[in-house]
């Protein structure tokens, strides 16, 4: 007798208010996927790239209980090297077996044999040991002394991150592993999606299967009238969102990304995005970022990529709650963190992903009383003098948490010719971020002066100039953000990103300011100290006299905006 396989959607009714991820019946589109996946005989791949140390742990103990003690070696030897846990190397196992036995599960005879602990005969005995997974650790949401429910945590959320609970948006502010409580405070955005995603992960084939299902006309003939119907909403918002050519989609003061890969992916972007200061929530098959457009994200995107030297240890680093995994509480951090990147992380899906939506994501917002993208005319810069702009700061989230460590300036005539230079450290009042990349610490910036001490200072540098930094977005909208929290506007022209007049002469992507330098074989003294202001504001100088010699340029009057034009000899070009 032939079997049935019946599967049900809720939906409800679509308002003005409801999320975009409802708005196109996510879920519906989900479940189609999966059939129709399911239909070609598609299964999902194994995971061969975590190591599964909280099931070795379990096996460990079981053999151990199993033969009345084991050696190290033993146990190495029959579930690592000729087992199936072939990931984990020796000094990974010595570290596990390190990890167990200050936690108690396991401990050591002078001989060398190993034997279960206090806590590992616990364990060992209670009927649950024979189950290898746990289907999501439960944490206990509490906002102030008032405790909100319970709720299972399938991805360990990072500090800054949102999470949707009960209907409402909550920013995580604290993080109890031990007690497995999560502490949240109430996060503004727009009305919270229905569909967050179902209890296991989603692979990317499934994700690229729902967009494929989004751009056909083709109705399923297993779905039922109201299917149909919710299926043909989901299709006209899908269009009407112009989601197939835009992957950002401005939600109120939020803005919603639509990557359409699979969980792994959108975790990675997820932490990534919050460790760089940005409100940022997993909301089924999207991410949800709060108070910025997406002008603003795309640069965000560009800076992320432009951080070559972020890995997945280090975003594991900044999630406190890496104990997911059944024996995972029971693991060293080091460990913890190991795991985690290699099993919930894929930086490379990552990458290619904020690369493939770069390119589709718009450079300008459009004005709010118009809806229009107003583009200004180009400038003649022969007669305006330069002010070369380099800046360090905390982070990437120059509206957010994130703040102006240095900077510095160089002025230049129209020419190019150096006029003067100025710079100075500056108090963040917060921690100084990534030390390691910016080389300045807290001591350094002890007693500096305040941003809003040096404003007018700042100001008088950029006075009357056009603004120029590689990668001019970034830096504008932090001072653009930090001059308006001292009650001043940005001054300045207009802008110049030698990072876009680089792509529009040489059509080589985005390049990093040093292989520019190389490129127009400019040669910077041994004593340059890079990722400092003022050596790379001089650096910076250099490149821009270089173009103002062998190209014509024209800007617009513009400063978050930025556009390049390089005149071939046949009128102006975009790049």
């Amino acid at each position: 007798m032939a079997s049935s396989l019946r599967m049900y959607v809720t939906a409800d009714e679509i308002t003005p208010d409801s999320a975009p991820q409802d708005m196109i019946r996510a879920e519906l589109c989900q479940a189609v996927a999966m059939i129709d996946l399911l239909g070609e005989r598609w299964f999902e791949p194994a995971d061969l790239s975590s190591p599964q140390l909280s099931t070795l742990v379990q096996q460990v103990l079981s053999a151990i209980a199993q033969h009345q003690g084991a050696h190290a070696a033993e146990l190495f030897r029959a579930l690592c090297l000729s087992g199936p846990f072939q990931r984990v190397d020796q000094r990974m196992f010595g570290q596990l077996l390190r990890d167990l036995g200050n936690a108690r599960l396991i401990q050591q005879e002078p001989d060398g044999l190993l034997l279960l602990g206090a806590v590992g005969e616990r364990i060992v005995n209670h009927f649950g040991f024979y189950a290898a997974f746990l289907s999501g650790a439960e944490y206990r949401l509490v906002n102030g002394p008032r405790s909100l429910g319970v709720l299972p945590v399938l991805f360990p959320v990072p500090l800054g991150a949102l999470l949707i609970f009960a209907g409402r948006r909550w920013r995580v502010v604290g993080v109890d592993d031990q007690a497995k409580v999560i502490e949240v405070e109430p996060a503004r955005g727009g009305r919270a999606p229905r569909f967050v995603g179902g209890a296991a992960a989603i692979h990317d084939e499934v994700r690229r299967r729902m967009r494929k299902w989004y751009e056909s006309d083709t109705v399923p003939a297993y779905l039922d009238d109201g299917a149909r119907r919710l299926l043909q909403e989901g299709r006209v918002e899908y269009r009407r969102l112009r989601l197939g050519q835009d992957p950002a989609v401005a939600n109120g003061s939020d803005t919603v990304v639509f990557p359409w890969l699979g969980d792994r992916v959108l975790n990675t972007l997820a932490v990534w995005l919050t460790r760089s200061g940005f409100d940022t929530a997993r909301d089924g098959v999207a991410l949800t970022v709060s108070d910025c457009t997406p002008a603003q994200l795309r640069h965000a995107f560009q800076e992320m990529l432009l951080a070559d030297g972020t890995t997945a240890a280090d975003l594991a680093g900044s999630v406190p709650n890496k104990a997911v995994e059944k024996y995972d509480e029971y693991l060293g951090e080091a460990l913890r963190t190991s795991a985690y990147a290699s099993a919930r992380l894929d930086m490379v899906g990552a990458r290619d992903s904020l690369t493939e939506m770069l390119g589709r994501m718009p450079e300008y917002d459009p004005d709010p009383s118009t809806g229009l993208v107003v583009h200004a005319p180009p400038m003649d810069i022969r007669v305006v003098p330069f002010a070369v702009v380099d800046l360090e700061t905390t982070g990437f989230a120059a509206r957010g948490k994130d703040r102006i460590l240095e900077v510095a300036v160089v002025r230049l005539s129209p020419d190019g010719a150096p006029v003067a230079e100025w710079s100075t450290l500056i108090d963040p009042g917060r921690p100084v971020g990534a030390q390691s990349v910016h080389g300045i610490s807290s001591a350094d910036v002890q007693g500096a002066p305040k941003f809003g001490d040096i404003a007018e200072t700042l100001a008088s540098h950029l006075e009357g100039a056009i603004i120029v930094a590689h990668n001019a977005p970034f830096d504008v909208a932090f001072l653009a953000a930090e001059f308006a929290r001292a009650g001043m506007s940005l001054p300045g022209v207009g802008t110049l990103c030698t990072m876009k007049l680089d792509q529009a002469i040489h059509n080589d992507g985005r390049r990093t300011l040093q292989r520019c330098l190389t490129s127009a074989d400019i040669h910077l003294a041994d004593t340059h100290q890079a990722h400092r202001a003022l050596p790379d504001a001089r650096a910076t100088a250099r490149l821009l006299g270089h173009y103002l010699r062998t190209q014509r340029i024209r800007v617009h009057d513009t400063t978050l905006s930025i556009k390049v034009f390089v005149d071939r000899g046949a009128g102006f070009i975009s790049p």
